[in-house]
């Protein structure tokens, strides 16, 4: 499996999903990691 968690279906918008795979990306958008971590561990466990 991919260590992509449905970060298209968290994030609609095409752009947002690109800085995702971007480190920077982060910070440029002002995303915030506990946010990132949540969705991944949800949707790890389902």
């Amino acid at each position: 499996m991919p260590q992509v968690y449905g970060i298209c279906k968290i994030l609609p918008d095409p752009q947002i999903s690109e800085f995702y795979f971007d480190p920077r990306g982060y910070s440029m958008n002002g995303l915030a990691w506990n946010e990132h971590e949540k969705f991944s561990k949800r949707h790890k466990t389902s």
